[in-house]
């Protein structure tokens, strides 16, 4: 089925009111034929059959191809239905281009085909429509704004300051006009320019509380402590229960180290203080950061959360604070009711599904991990996100049975050949892990059949054929199809270099392992462990140790197996001895 829903919010309203320019003569008959069908695609778009609309347009614009507008709204449909880059979106340009530069004045068209432009970085073309849009509708700020976003592009910022003085003069100063302009000051690196920009502001409402904080907020970001202090005491003094002044004023004191009146302010403004739910969300977010970069490990925080949670019972977002933060203080059956109690409320979340087996996971509860294994499956039978990740959770504990009927709940759903790709991979998974290696390498066979590129199961495949030590002529050919498909992969790159290792080609291996290590931030225990297994083949022993060491650190109780914290404390142990094979 095309995919054009999109056009919903695109041509509303501009659909029905066609200017039929024309460039060429056509036949009257068949002109009047296309306007109708035109209508008709129209009405179809209104109806939501979005199919129709498409198929009729086209004929529409075969039937007269000379109708501009029938040719932009065409275009507008060919833009999307093709790839960036596309012969087919470069067509859908030149037909939208064709009917701005015919009908100029037709206001919403030139907008659409200047976002077009920009999305596909056609600057120039984007600049010529602006400029000409600006001349045409000069009373228009929008416009103006959108040759503004062009002489940004180009770093011509004093053209960007000119037009945001007019829009100044004409609107009046505000606050989204002036962090514009404090904005492009600080890209000219005129830091002092941003702050006159701020401080003019304030002065033409000195009294406002919201213009105070504004330039208190500048002189904070600044590390101008005696001025940002100046401005957030004056603006509470204004407003005392203005919520962005008092957490700006709290700010002020975490800049100074002055902790007790941080925590006091911060307290207020959450507790106290007028503010919206998002704004008091993302405030409480970086109120609990700020305990935890502190090491903060007695739970000062869990009153203010209570507090908070009292006030908004049935919003989940505080919910799933709190529990992340007592997850990092480890005390995970507080964090378990929170996440029942957010489910109560949204039982279809999959995310908070997820973290509650994931607790659940780390403390090794197995038997109430069946249980919400039942649940999340119930509440989510057809969620194929939600089935997936409860067959590999099963799996995870080696409920086999249970994970290989999760995925034939997944198979109901599969829609096309690269799920049931997914799901016949997943099921190949669970054989490997209750050791049937002829299963699994059959159903790893039946899966590439299905879908031949699913890069996913060549990994698996390759690495399950790796550490059996089998057909590894077949390993290397399935990692290196994965890795030319995503190179930047680092579990594809981990495979690769551990296929080599069990080639016995040491060289290879080390150069595709540190890639790997390259590619991640936080690689895994088992990824280490390879590191490490790799080097004491080159004969690098004292860095094996240290990677050995560096995977024993990292190890994880509630993410990895049990049998690689035993199998690295072996190697520790047994320094003199060649690495022992690591499998995941």
């Amino acid at each position: 089925m095309r995919n054009i829903i999109f056009l919903i919010a695109i041509i509303a309203g501009a659909i029905t009111a066609v200017a039929a320019k024309k460039n060429v003569a056509t036949d009257h008959a068949t002109a009047r034929k296309a306007q109708y069908i035109f209508y008709q695609a129209s009405a179809q778009r209104q109806q939501g059959r979005y199919d129709s609309f498409f198929d009729l347009i086209e004929y529409a614009h075969r039937l007269d191809s000379t109708n501009t507008s029938i040719g932009f709204y065409y275009g507008v449909a060919l833009m999307i239905m093709n790839d960036a880059g596309s012969a087919s979106q470069q067509r859908a340009l030149e037909l939208m281009r064709r009917h701005v530069d015919a009908v100029p004045a037709d206001y919403e068209e030139a907008n659409y085909y200047y976002r077009a432009c920009t999305q596909l970085d056609r600057w120039d073309e984007a600049k010529r429509i602006a400029r000409r849009q600006t001349a045409l509708f000069p009373e228009r700020d929008d416009v103006l704004q959108r040759l503004a976003v062009c002489y940004a592009r180009e770093q011509k910022f004093d053209s960007v300051l000119a037009i945001y003085n007019d829009l100044e003069r004409r609107m009046g100063v505000n606050q989204s006009i002036t962090a514009i302009k404090a904005s492009t000051h600080e890209a000219m690196g005129d830091s002092l320019g941003a702050l006159d920009e701020w401080r003019a502001f304030r002065s033409h409402a000195p009294l406002d509380a919201g213009a105070n904080t504004w330039l208190a907020s500048a002189f904070l970001d600044r590390e101008m402590s005696d001025s940002a202090f100046y401005y957030a005491h004056r603006a509470v003094e204004l407003n005392p229960n203005d919520g962005f002044a008092n957490f700006t004023l709290a700010g002020c004191y975490m800049s100074v180290g002055d902790t007790a009146n941080y925590e006091k302010t911060i307290v207020r403004t959450l507790t106290e203080c007028d503010v919206e739910l998002e704004m008091k969300t993302q405030i409480l977010r970086n109120y609990a950061m700020t305990r935890i970069s502190q090491g903060d490990s007695t739970g000062v925080a869990i009153p203010v959360f209570r507090r908070i949670i009292d006030m908004h019972p049935s919003e989940t977002d505080f919910r799933s604070l709190f529990l992340s933060y007592l997850m990092y203080l480890k005390r995970d059956g507080e964090a378990l009711e929170q996440a029942d109690l957010c489910l109560e409320l949204e039982p279809d979340n999959t995310e908070m599904w997820k973290t509650a087996i994931a607790i659940l996971y780390r403390n090794h509860d197995f038997d109430r991990l069946r249980d919400y294994f039942s649940r999340a499956i119930a509440a989510n039978s057809n969620n194929d996100e939600m089935l997936e990740y409860v067959a590999g959770a099963q799996m995870s504990i080696k409920d086999y049975q249970a994970s290989l009927a999760t995925y034939d709940l997944l198979w109901n759903l599969a829609s096309n050949d690269e799920q049931r790709s997914n799901i016949i991979g997943g099921k190949a998974d669970v054989y490997l892990a209750m050791g049937d290696t002829i299963g699994a390498i059959n159903t790893y066979e039946q899966s590439l059949e299905v879908f031949p590129g699913n890069v996913g199961v060549m990994n698996n495949y390759a690495y399950c054929l790796a550490n059996m030590g089998r057909n590894l002529d077949r390993a290397l050919e399935l990692i290196a199809r994965a890795v030319t498909a995503t190179p930047d992969n680092y579990n594809f790159l981990d495979t690769y270099a551990w296929v080599y290792y069990k080639r016995g080609d040491y060289t290879l291996a080390l150069l595709y392992i540190e890639d790997a290590i390259k590619h991640v931030d936080d690689p895994n225990c088992e990824v280490i462990e390879h590191y490490g297994d790799i080097l004491e083949a080159n004969g690098r022993h004292a860095d094996a140790l240290v990677q050995w060491q560096r995977a024993l650190d990292t190890f994880d109780e509630g993410i990895d197996r049990p049998e690689v914290a035993e199998r690295l404390a072996v190697k520790l142990a047994t320094t003199a001895s060649p690495a022992t094979p690591s499998s995941k």
